[in-house]
């Protein structure tokens, strides 16, 4: 069974990278069910793990959240995916890899530049036990940038490689939205930098297992979560709806908590949250 977790959150005020967001989840929630199905992907859920408006957004932790609900649910394999990449060749079939696997190697945002060197972000496919493995993502990347960089050393350092899909296959459209420079000028940036020069820092995977997965209670909070039918019969074509279908939308609403606390309303602050 595969899961496709879906971080997310519209932006709180002007000056950051999540605004419009809103129209990205709607425009990919409605256009990968069709997809997968196409892709004779019959038994999914896609689970949508919003963070309250408070404190800076938490893609690694929101990521932590969706893949114990995932695991919860059953879910064999996991789809770590960005709001705003929407995949267009059909031979990319979110089928399950035994290995990780970077899926998004083209891609509009970069003008289908290939993605090399230490990036993964935007869709990544990983097996529920490699996620455990690598204790997941950290949860210590508070506001925008630099998550993805360090699942890059936790994939590297405990697998010692990882799969990239093909060129060809590997393109996604990427979806429109505020983007705004100088975000890594910020407060937050620099903190997360200093958690990524640790890491850098660090041998082997002793450091990984002190943030991560595993302690993803000390870094969440589940406010809400609710479950509905994703794909109903009418969507299917006559007679082509397989009778092993069963898929499922999954919104989960999500505290990010800091030094174990629930943070305050990010509508109030002057930081890019995004």
């Amino acid at each position: 069974k595969l899961c496709v977790v879906i971080p997310f959150r519209d932006g709180c005020h002007g000056r950051n990278q999540g605004v419009g967001r809103f129209k990205n989840l709607e425009t990919l929630v409605n256009y990968l069910p069709d997809f997968l199905l196409r892709s004779k992907r019959h038994n999914f859920d896609i689970l949508i793990v919003e963070q309250t408006r408070r404190g800076l957004f938490n893609k690694g932790a929101l990521f932590n959240v969706g893949v114990n609900i995932s695991e919860s649910r059953g879910c064999d394999y996991v789809v770590l995916h960005d709001v705003d990449q929407i995949p267009t060749n059909p031979r990319n079939t979110y089928a399950y890899r035994r290995l990780p696997t970077h899926m998004c190697t083209y891609s509009t945002q970069y003008d289908y530049l290939n993605q090399h060197g230490s990036y993964v972000g935007g869709v990544l496919m990983v097996t529920m036990e490699d996620y455990k493995e690598m204790n997941g993502y950290s949860n210590l990347y508070h506001g925008w940038g630099l998550e993805d960089n360090d699942q890059w050393y936790r994939l590297k350092r405990t697998f010692g490689d990882y799969q990239r899909l093909p060129q060809l296959i590997g393109h996604y459209r990427d979806l429109p939205h505020t983007r705004v420079e100088g975000l890594d000028l910020t407060d937050s940036y620099n903190e997360s930098q200093k958690v990524l020069d640790r890491l850098i820092e660090s041998n082997g995977t002793e450091y990984l297992a002190t943030d991560g997965y595993a302690q993803l209670d000390e870094h969440a909070r589940i406010v809400e979560m609710k479950v509905s039918d994703l794909i109903h019969r009418d969507r299917c074509e006559q007679g082509s709806c397989p009778p092993n279908l069963s898929s499922n939308l999954v919104q989960v609403l999500v505290d990010i908590l800091k030094d174990g606390m629930v943070q305050p309303s990010c509508e109030t602050g002057t930081e890019s949250q995004e």
